[in-house]
């Protein structure tokens, strides 16, 4: 096991599936960052004392309705009273920017055949938004907290922009790591509907239209 600041890292799994909540509709994957098989992993539970955020981009406009992220237990001990705390950051300058915040976020939990480099089982977590939250065009960060009395842990990932920040507690500054957490971002790109040409004609002979009968009139 490595430190990392404050905070500590391990690796982690393959387990049986549990369930933590609905099952949830399958949604267009807007972002990803898919689990590395074999990778680190760094604690992210107030009883270890660290917090974990991991950067995303945009390129269009879309409703965000679900996410998912992968993670286990050190030492495969798992106390059972997993709780998540789901956050989206606009930055992480200082203590960070919050733009939406999810407590309690009830997630569906699924074994996947996959461990860290200390051979704890990874899961997936998936949250379906109560609501969902437009995000514009632009970067943004997730932060996933598990604030059970378990010593969670967030595998990494092979992919991303290394855009990891770390602290040891609510309120302190952010700070950065060369480091990709597996995650993924689902829901619908928004589109803005253009009239067709004939639909947009058609509007033009109904103004000319009305100025001809206003003369007529008068």
């Amino acid at each position: 096991m490595k430190t990392m600041g404050s905070g500590k890292l391990v690796s982690g799994g393959l387990a049986a599936a549990l369930m933590l909540g609905a099952g949830v509709a399958s949604a267009a994957v807007l972002y990803e960052q898919q689990p590395s098989d074999g990778g680190d992993s760094y604690y992210a539970a107030p009883s270890v004392g660290q917090q974990l955020v991991d950067d995303f981009a945009l390129t269009f406009t879309a409703d965000v309705e679900q996410i998912s992220w992968w993670g286990g237990y050190d030492g495969n001990i798992d106390a059972g009273d997993d709780s998540f705390r789901v956050r989206l950051y606009g930055n992480v300058a200082a203590s960070g920017s919050v733009l939406h915040e999810f407590n309690s976020a009830s997630a569906t939990r699924t074994a996947e055949l996959l461990v860290d480099s200390v051979q704890n089982a990874i899961y997936k977590y998936t949250f379906a938004l109560p609501t969902p939250v437009q995000l514009g065009m632009g970067s943004y960060f997730l932060f996933v907290e598990n604030l059970g009395s378990s010593d969670w842990v967030w595998v990494t990932s092979a992919t991303g922009g290394n855009g990891l920040w770390f602290r040891d507690a609510e309120g302190n500054n952010w700070l950065s790591f060369d480091q990709n957490l597996a995650m993924q971002i689902e829901g619908s790109r928004v589109t803005t509907p253009v009239p067709e040409p004939g639909t947009l004609a058609l509007l033009g002979l109904a103004g000319i239209g009305g100025l001809l009968a206003r003369r007529r009139r008068r």
